[in-house]
């Protein structure tokens, strides 16, 4: 199923789309694996399909980082070069990536790199409060699916732009895309097509996405040769069913880290979990609200139930 065929539910309500003709999108790119072959290739083809892309990465591998933020570090210089060559060692500890037009590099978080293409880059290349029409966090080397969501940083930087107000789609790809430049084309060419496509599908505000809400989209493992454009496609929910079951583990040594079971076997009501349906090939798409606020109806109850508990509360 294409993008430009689905009609995007919010809150019970269906979003009215209009086409409109494609144009130049000013597009911010991150992710939280710094330089990878991923990121290079999704740039070009982006900038090969006429749009103005600016990308900024964290110099080193970032997974796992969630919505972290160093608040206390001041950024001087390099101590150690970062990812495939992207900077020397005694490099300032943000710049542009070696030989590279428009791609960057930060000595932080995937947040704080993103906040660099921001803040920074963006009004440097486009000019002083630049309209920014979205922000792409990825292609991650590894799927981001149920659970794991909340430490990520694809999903961290997603939902960062989310919070200033900007279109934002969260993509992951397999961990053999990891260094792998025939597969990171690939990688490309579906997130190019995506990009069309919601370009197609606006809806009536010319938003590529509805306010507020954002895409965890992962791509499914395949091999050079699969010709990825015709993977299905399927609308899913983060649901309950998690691939991978982290778990705090202390060993025999006494030392500890962070592991994780594999899972196999999903229920029937976990059918449509985006974990179970990247598994069985399909690339899926999962709408995803920007940070924390529940529902119309959740908010509905904590009124009845703070009136119900206080006679001083303003349950507005």
């Amino acid at each position: 199923m294409q993008l430009k065929q689905l009609a995007v539910m919010v809150s019970g309500v269906i979003l009215t789309q209009v086409s409109l003709s494609a144009g130049a999108l000013n597009i911010v790119l991150s992710n939280d694996d710094g330089y990878t072959s991923n990121l290079k290739a999704i740039y070009a083809k982006l900038t090969e399909d006429g749009h103005n892309v600016i990308a900024s990465v964290p110099c080193q591998n970032q997974s796992g980082k969630g919505g972290s933020i160093n608040f206390s570090d001041t950024l001087t210089t390099l101590t150690e070069a970062c990812l495939n060559d992207a900077a020397p060692a005694g490099a300032p500890a943000f710049g542009e990536v070696n030989g590279e037009e428009n791609i960057y590099y930060v000595n932080g978080t995937p947040i704080m790199s993103l906040m660099y293409g921001l803040d920074v880059v963006a009004p440097q290349v486009w000019g002083a409060n630049p309209k920014i029409d979205l922000v792409i966090s990825g292609a991650n080397e590894g799927q981001n699916v149920g659970s794991i969501v909340n430490s990520s940083g694809t999903v961290g930087n997603a939902q960062f732009a989310l919070s200033r107000g900007i279109p934002a789609v969260a993509i992951s790809a397999d961990a053999n895309t990891t260094n792998n430049d025939e597969l990171a084309a690939e990688v490309a060419l579906l997130t190019s097509k995506i990009i069309k496509d919601l370009e197609s599908k606006v809806d009536s505000q010319g938003r590529l996405l509805p306010e507020g809400y954002g895409l965890n989209i992962n791509y499914p493992m395949f091999e050079a040769g699969d010709r990825a454009l015709e993977l299905p496609w399927k609308v899913t929910q983060f649901g309950t069913f998690n691939a991978y079951n982290l778990k705090f583990t202390v060993n025999q040594n006494g030392s500890a880290n962070i592991g994780f079971d594999i899972s196999s076997t999903a229920t029937e009501d976990q059918a449509n979990d985006e974990s179970v349906a990247y598994q069985k090939g399909f690339v899926t798409f999962t709408m995803m609200q920007h940070g924390f606020e529940g529902n119309a109806a959740a908010k509905e109850w904590l009124k009845v139930y703070m009136n119900d508990v206080s006679s001083k509360t303003d349950a507005q």
